[in-house]
């Protein structure tokens, strides 16, 4: 079993407990089953109270229960974190990973204890709930107490500043309550110490955090220097007055940095939007959209870390810098880190038809997608867009074959058919855009084609054959089969003469209901059953290569009704891929 993080955030339906918000945890303890109670992995005695306590109109406290997986049990402690309309948040956390995750956190505090005292620096943390200063390295300083109000921590700095300073330590203190990000100021003397030493500077540094929890806090750390015969001065990176993340100018200047020959470990960048964002200033006015954007900010910034440097582009605009290039894997989980906190930390705004507030991202990375700054930012702006029209709340990875190459996505750009249009992409627009990639020298893959084809209409299972003997090429979807024998078992029925000759005759074939096949097909039903496919498409082709090919579109655990206006997709797809490489 993989070690599992301390705490994550899930959401589950308010009638069935359907899980909506798939973590990894849950994904792993679940075995992805988004079709089943949450309860239903717990021992059956908690099953009921598991089911009293989420349908209460408040479920209070923390409620402990044991998931089952592969007959060993994990203990669990749940928390309500918000119930609505859209379903009930919750707050879960593995017991044994809490208790390594304190060991480690314990064993790391002490270490930067220990690194605090061989620095001659003052460090505090503010809690404005509390309306606590906590000092730490307090012994390099003579304040009276190492645990001050705000007021009483402004009063002491004030006292040690040289005259003429007051107006800089007020400024501080003032982005300290109105928590407006990362500041920093330089004023004459030494303001940990009393004393008259003209040849001493401080430099005072503040910047907001955003915890896990989604409260706020405020760090900072004083620093005393020895002017020397000179004022202190360093080399300052300039920081958006809003959110306190670097801005515009930087943030392009520490990325054409990166974007260069002299970074051997390569960069990822990543252009984030706010969608319908303007919806939230219009409704709630401007004061509270800012509110958003800071958090917004504080939510990437911690979830980076240390990976890389984030900044401001542009109004409701995010641009992140990893300091390396990052493999897709890794990748993800950043940008799901992004999705998932956004969309939990603001339940209660709404827009409209739109849903909850949501991010679009877009990503590239040096030098694997473009040997340059300028090139790089087009392609991770080109994905952005594309997110955009796929209908937002979601992130695109550059991948060439997929998105054709930097040439072929320029002359995209050009004609206009994904740059400057935020709204949801049309199904034909993006197949024409598919057909168009099929007619470059490099044919793109079957398997990118399938997946973004599969993305956009939202399909539980895509799978395409190709072939006399049937086989299968590729699939995708949130529900794909992966028991081995079953695809053998459903490859055979494909196989049979008398399906072949029915899809031969037909040509396309959608089926609402599995269960309503003639009785002379009997056992195609029993395979149907058995993969709990409850309605499927087969629409056969033939390739570009004149062997034939087969597009299967599978609803897995439900019925469903197929559109019949989007048959003429699914046909003019399966010309897509008669052209795709295998």
């Amino acid at each position: 079993m993989a070690a599992y993080p301390g705490f994550f955030f899930t959401s589950i339906s308010n009638k069935d407990h359907h899980i909506l918000v798939m973590s990894p945890t849950l994904k792993e303890m679940t075995d992805n089953d988004v079709f089943m109670p949450l309860e239903s992995h717990m021992r059956p005695e908690e099953q009921k109270e598991f089911a009293t306590w989420a349908d209460a109109d408040r479920p209070e406290g923390w409620f402990a229960c044991h998931f089952i997986k592969e007959k060993e049990e994990h203990l669990f402690l749940i928390r309500c974190n918000g119930k609505d309309d859209a379903g009930i948040r919750l707050y879960m956390g593995e017991v044994s990973a809490i208790m390594r995750d304190y060991t480690e956190l314990m064993h790391g505090r002490n270490s930067y204890r220990a690194l605090l005292h061989m620095r001659d620096e003052c460090f505090f943390v503010y809690d404005a709930d509390k309306d606590q200063v906590r000092l730490e390295n307090n012994d390099h300083t003579d304040m009276p107490d190492p645990v001050l109000t705000l007021e009483a921590f402004r009063a002491e700095l004030l006292e040690r500043v040289k005259e003429g300073e007051e107006e800089k330590v007020e400024a501080f203190f003032e982005n300290i309550k109105n928590s407006t990000g990362r500041y920093s100021v330089q004023v004459d003397g030494d303001v940990l110490r009393h004393g008259d030493d003209d040849n001493m500077s401080s430099r005072l540094n503040c910047q907001n955090v955003l915890n896990r929890d989604e409260t706020e806090s405020i760090v900072g750390y004083i620093k005393v220097y020895q002017n020397k015969g000179r004022r202190y001065t360093d080399q300052k990176t300039n920081r958006d007055s809003l959110t306190g993340l670097v801005d515009k100018a930087d943030i392009t200047r520490m990325a054409r940095e990166a974007a260069s020959e002299q970074n051997e470990r390569g960069c990822t960048i990543a252009i984030i939007d706010v969608d319908f964002f303007k919806i939230v200033n219009d409704t709630y006015g401007h004061q509270f959209g800012d509110k958003v954007l800071k958090r917004i900010a504080g939510i990437i910034e911690s979830e980076i870390g240390h990976a890389g440097t984030a900044g401001r582009i542009g109004g409701d605009e995010f641009f992140v810098l990893f300091h390396r290039r990052l493999e897709e894997p890794e990748l993800r989980v950043y940008l799901e880190a992004f999705r998932n906190r956004v969309g939990i930390a603001f339940p209660d705004i709404s827009l409209g038809t739109h849903g909850q507030l949501s991010l679009s991202v877009g990503t590239a990375s040096y030098p694997i997608d473009a040997d340059n700054y300028d090139d790089l930012f087009f392609l991770a702006d080109f994905c952005l867009y594309r997110a955009k029209e796929k209908g937002r709340d979601r992130y695109i990875i550059y991948t060439p074959s997929k998105h054709g190459s930097l040439e072929e996505c320029k002359k995209l750009k050009m004609n206009e058919r994904l740059i400057g249009d935020r709204g949801e992409e049309d199904p034909g627009e993006m197949l024409v855009d598919m057909l168009m990639l099929t007619k470059g020298k490099r044919k793109p893959s079957a398997e990118d084609m399938l997946s973004e084809f599969c993305e956009h209409f939202d399909f539980a299972c895509a799978m395409y054959f190709e072939g006399e003997d049937v086989v299968l090429r590729c699939a995708c979807g949130r529900e794909q089969i992966k028991d081995d024998q079953k695809i053998a078992r459903f490859r055979q029925q494909l196989q049979n003469k008398t399906n072949q000759a029915i899809m031969k005759e037909r040509g396309f074939i959608a089926v609402h209901q599995s269960e309503s096949l003639p009785a002379h097909l009997h056992e195609f039903k029993d395979v149907l059953a058995d993969l709990n496919i409850r309605s499927f498409v087969l629409a056969p082709f033939e390739t570009e290569w004149k062997t034939p090919g087969l597009l299967v579109l599978l609803s897995v655990g439900r019925r469903i009704k197929w559109n019949e206006q989007e048959y003429k997709y699914f046909r003019i797809f399966t010309d897509v891929l008669a052209k795709c490489s295998v």
